[in-house]
């Protein structure tokens, strides 16, 4: 019987040693920073002091830089953890659809600076979109990839102006303007038909060390105010030819030197992507000397 009752016993305590053992929590691990408290990694991981020290036995004399700890992982802190992960999922899944891939040839003269201004992105997100390609520098004829938004559209460096998004059900636009050497707000603002307050307004956070040449600066106007010297100039050696009689709202532009999709929707009193849904070719490369375009004019 007694001999019963010490096996009995001798079972029970290991039993309850195995259960103590798979209870254990899941943890992970912290490499103490300067400055760091332990109430601070307490409060960051939302457990409390007594959870960590139970775990860091050799911490309750104190932390040191680059001690490593391990934290329980918490229920609430797990839960916080999967949310994040499902927000940046999500952003990320915005984002891819709401850009695309572009194919841009390097020439002579190119650096991934001017590249990147070219197509109001990053250097630094071109590098990495292609750095396989790049583990050797930037070379002549090598095609990048170029992820760029969806409604972004390539113009002529001509007006200086390299990109234009449709706002408003396009009633106004926002442009982008490459700052060249010797411009300032004020000549920019005129070109625009806008004020320097205006031009301030959109891009204070640019302009907060002051206008420089190789910037591109934000401008948000109505299609109707903005108007170009250039566009007018045009105008005049402008061909205009009517491919269906029957259909007067269709017709065929020649495109002459200098004239960019800008300058051309000003002739038309339309919007560039107007011509960019008549063209859908335009919409990567621009337009070219000499090439007829397809214009539609919208009957009232």
């Amino acid at each position: 019987m007694k001999k019963n009752i010490l096996h009995f016993l001798f079972l029970l305590i290991f039993s309850f040693s195995y259960a103590q053992e798979e209870k254990k929590p899941e943890t992970f691990t912290h490499k103490v920073e300067l400055g760091e408290t332990m109430v601070m990694i307490s409060k960051k991981y939302l457990v409390t002091p007594t959870d960590v020290y139970r775990l860091n036995k050799h911490a309750v004399e104190g932390l040191n830089v680059g001690m490593i700890l391990d934290i329980p992982l918490s229920n609430e802190y797990k839960a916080k953890k999967e949310k994040l992960q499902e927000l940046a999922i999500k952003k990320s899944n915005e984002a891819k659809a709401n850009t695309k891939i572009i194919s841009h040839q390097v020439i002579k003269g190119d650096n991934l600076y001017n590249i990147s201004k070219k197509y109001n992105t990053t250097k630094e997100k071109i590098e990495d979109e292609n750095a396989e390609l790049l583990k050797n520098g930037l070379q002549v004829d090598q095609v990048l990839k170029i992820s760029i938004p969806k409604d972004f559209v390539l113009m002529s460096k001509d007006d200086k102006v390299i990109s234009a998004i449709s706002t408003d059900n396009k009633k106004t636009s926002e442009i982008i303007h490459l700052v060249e050497k010797g411009e300032t707000l004020y000549s920019i603002s005129k070109k625009y038909n806008l004020t320097e307050d205006d031009l301030k307004k959109q891009n204070e956070e640019i302009l907060k060390d002051g206008l420089k040449a190789g910037q591109s600066i934000k401008i948000a106007s109505s299609n109707s105010t903005i108007d170009s010297k250039k566009t007018k100039e045009n105008t005049n050696s402008t061909t205009k030819k009517e491919i269906n009689s029957s259909d007067s709202s269709q017709m065929k532009h020649k495109v002459a030197s200098k004239e960019t999709l800008y300058s051309i929707s000003k002739i038309y009193n339309i919007t560039v992507q107007d011509i960019i849904d008549a063209n859908p070719e335009l919409q990567t490369r621009g337009v070219q000397e000499g090439e007829d375009i397809i214009i539609k004019i919208k009957t009232k």
